[in-house]
């Protein structure tokens, strides 16, 4: 609802992406979506393995083809690829994937916010280390900002996440099996 008032009351880009409110859009819809597709059918969910790559690379590639036509990569591209996360994510969560692809889909899924939190940073030491000679729409540019919010994504996976994780341990520990065991229990521990 709070992108759609976005949209309709003509936000800027910058409005539409950057504040917290704004920029959970994917973040919130796959919380809603996780939850959502948990209490249903698994059946109805799921869909071929070739069809899911199809969507996959549509996904990659929406912004770019939108941008090619002459239509508002930030519009157009952005929301599109918004109405196609869905179907992808949906599949994910549904699926029974195990393994190595089960161990690399987490990994990336640990990186999915430290990358979020970065990028932005990333694109301006980008411009740093270039002496601001490359364009920041070219391809080298996002390759090398590409590159520093990977690494910056990484260590902050790895040495700031396990720091957080103990400290909101110790702040919110984990649930008792008694409260578990009890939904009244667990309404007035809550």
């Amino acid at each position: 609802a709070y992108t759609v008032y976005l949209i309709v009351s003509g936000a800027s880009f910058g409005d539409r992406y950057t504040p917290p409110a704004a920029a959970s859009l994917f973040f919130s819809t796959g919380a809603v979506l996780y939850h959502y597709v948990k209490l249903r059918d698994q059946s109805a969910w799921c869909l071929a393995p070739p069809l899911w790559w199809l969507l996959v690379t549509v996904f990659c590639v929406f912004p770019l083809a939108i941008e090619a036509t002459g239509q508002d990569p930030r519009m157009s591209g952005f929301y599109g690829a918004y109405a196609l996360f869905i179907p992808l994510f949906v599949w994910t969560v549904r699926s029974e994937i195990s393994g190595f692809v089960k161990d690399l889909d987490r990994y990336l899924g640990d990186l999915a916010y430290p990358l979020f939190l970065s990028h932005f940073a990333a694109a301006g030491l980008a411009n740093l280390l270039s002496q601001n000679q490359l364009s920041q729409r070219s391809l080298m540019h996002f390759l090398l900002s590409l590159a520093l919010s990977l690494m910056l994504s990484v260590a902050m996976s790895r040495y700031l996440d396990p720091a957080v994780n103990r400290l909101r341990h110790r702040i919110r520990p984990v649930h008792r099996t008694a409260i578990r065991s009890s939904p009244a229990a667990g309404l007035q521990q809550g």
